[in-house]
């Protein structure tokens, strides 16, 4: 990580600054020494630039467990778990991949207001009833067969996930009230969910992720 080099450029700066001092009064060379550490200086500062824009809390950038959600097919209706309690959301956004034709479909909601978000989200409900102060501003404007998607995204506080459709479409009806949260974790009732939730992985409502 860029962050991890910060104290090394330190330590590079000031051995070099050293070097320059004890070499001053050895050669008559002291103004293109100082040019030379002061290439230096501005080569570390825009490292340290980088890495800040990069990541501007000094955390690494990969969290400590996987960010997942939870999704299954019932009713013919898509529903997602993206956390047992959502709060101050302002949007949300559902993004599915169709293989024919080949395409992204996006649903978009957006709040003028930080809005709590409770339960299992079925996304049919999202566009005809939003919920809390929500309101659609992209929509999924083609009936779609739940049989052509290829995988689902969704963007929420704490980050994004996505998850494969084809397991699934194929294992709801062979896990009734459970959701598919990927390969690692496989299918969980919701119960099970909210105990592993922030151990073995975190869900996307978490904004309290940690780093490694």
């Amino acid at each position: 990580m860029i962050v991890g080099l910060v104290p090394l450029l330190v330590v590079v700066v000031v051995g070099v600054l050293l070097a320059v001092g004890s070499s001053r009064a050895a050669s008559g060379s002291f103004a293109r020494r100082l040019m030379a550490t002061g290439a230096l200086l501005v080569a570390a500062l825009v490292v340290l630039a980088v890495a800040a824009v990069l990541n501007p809390r000094g955390q690494p950038l990969e969290p400590d467990a996987p960010v997942l959600m939870g999704v299954r097919v019932d009713a013919d209706d898509l529903v997602v778990w993206v956390g047992a309690r959502c709060e101050d959301v302002e949007s949300l956004k559902v993004t599915v991949s169709v293989r024919e034709p080949s395409r992204r479909v996006d649903l978009r909601l957006e709040s003028d207001e930080p809005t709590t978000v409770e339960g299992p989200l079925r996304v049919r409900d999202l566009q005809e009833d939003p919920p809390g102060s929500f309101e659609v501003v992209e929509r999924w404007r083609d009936q779609i067969d739940l049989a052509d998607f290829d995988a689902i995204s969704v963007l929420a506080p704490g980050g994004g996930a996505v998850a494969s459709m084809d397991e699934v479409v194929e294992g709801s009806v062979e896990h009734p009230g459970e959701f598919w949260f990927g390969d690692d974790l496989g299918w969980m009732d919701l119960g099970e969910a909210a105990r592993r939730d922030g151990e073995d992985f975190y869900s996307l409502c978490r904004t309290d992720i940690t780093y490694e």
